[in-house]
C-alpha cells in the first residue's frame, strides 16, 4: 500500500474524482454514439453531432472562464494551429473509425480497443517530451496491452 501511495505521487482524492468523471464521460460517449448509430443515425450524423456538441461545450467553457475572470484573454499562437488541426482531425478520424467498427462488429471489443488512446499519448509523451513514466503508468500501459492480447486470443479461440 505504501508503494502504491508513493507511485501516485501524493495524488489527492479530487483527482480520483476527475478520473471517475472522465471515465463515465467516455462510457457515455461510447454508448451514446453506438446507440445513435443503432437507431439509424449511420456513421456521419452521429459524428456531426459529436463535433457540433464538442464545439458548443468548448465555447461555453471559454465564456464561463471569461465571465468569472479565470481567463483574461484568448491568445492562440499561429505556430500551434497546425498541431491543433491535426489533433482535431485525428480525434474525428478516431470517432469515425469507432463508429465503423461497431457497425461491423462487437461494441465491447470496439470500446476496449478505442479506449487505448491514452496509452499512445503516454508513450508519445515519454519519447517526444522525455516524461518519466511512473510505475503506476507503466502498469497501466502493461495492463492495456495485456487486455488487447486477451481480446485477440478470445477472437481467435471463438471467432463466432
Amino acid at each position: 500500500v505504501a508503494s502504491l501511495r508513493s507511485s501516485l505521487g501524493g495524488a489527492r482524492a479530487a483527482e480520483f474524482g476527475l478520473i471517475l468523471v472522465a471515465g463515465l464521460g467516455f462510457a457515455g460517449f461510447f454508448l451514446g454514439t453506438a446507440q445513435a448509430r443503432a437507431v439509424g443515425g449511420g456513421v456521419l450524423w452521429p459524428l456531426f453531432v459529436v463535433r457540433v456538441s464538442g464545439l458548443i461545450l468548448v465555447w461555453f467553457g471559454i465564456i464561463v472562464l471569461l465571465a468569472t475572470g479565470k481567463l483574461r484573454t484568448i491568445r492562440i499562437r499561429r505556430s500551434v494551429l497546425p498541431m491543433a488541426v491535426l489533433a482535431g482531425a485525428g480525434d474525428t478520424g478516431g470517432n469515425f473509425f469507432f463508429l465503423l467498427a461497431i457497425a461491423q462488429g462487437s461494441l465491447p471489443v470496439a470500446v476496449v480497443l478505442s479506449s487505448l488512446y491514452p496509452v499512445q499519448t503516454t508513450l508519445l509523451a515519454r519519447f517526444f517530451l522525455h516524461e518519466r513514466l511512473s510505475p503506476l503508468r507503466l502498469a497501466g500501459v502493461g495492463l492495456a496491452v495485456l487486455g488487447v492480447v486477451l481480446i485477440s486470443l478470445g477472437a481467435v479461440l471463438d471467432p463466432g
